[in-house]
């Protein structure tokens, strides 16, 4: 395949799009360690840990729908811009077949 040529075959490429969504939407982190925080502020390091780990489950929450949303709509559109220009490219493609020689 050349250097200026794309194949694209949809329909594993939309498959691997959804198997995006739907693993990222199964992750979760377990909340159990957020449980335990009221006791980590009577020690010196369960303060520090708390803001960091209030920020890894946020961060987490903002991950998981960015991959579940944004980050698929990019995809499927960059994948319906594909076809879409495929289709113009072949659109305008005219053969005639008098100069053909037939």
């Amino acid at each position: 395949m050349s250097e200026n040529e794309l194949h694209i075959d949809t329909f594993r490429y939309t498959g691997i799009v959804n198997e995006i969504k739907n693993t990222a939407a199964s992750c979760n982190l377990s909340a159990k360690p957020l449980e335990s925080v009221k006791a980590w502020n009577n020690t010196d390091v369960g303060k520090k840990m708390k803001p960091i780990l209030e920020s890894v489950y946020a961060t987490e929450e903002l991950y998981k729908k960015q991959t579940t949303e944004a980050l698929l709509a990019a995809l499927f559109e960059l994948r319906d811009s594909i076809l879409a220009t495929d289709k113009a490219v072949a659109d305008s493609v005219k053969v005639d077949n008098e100069k053909n020689g037939e």
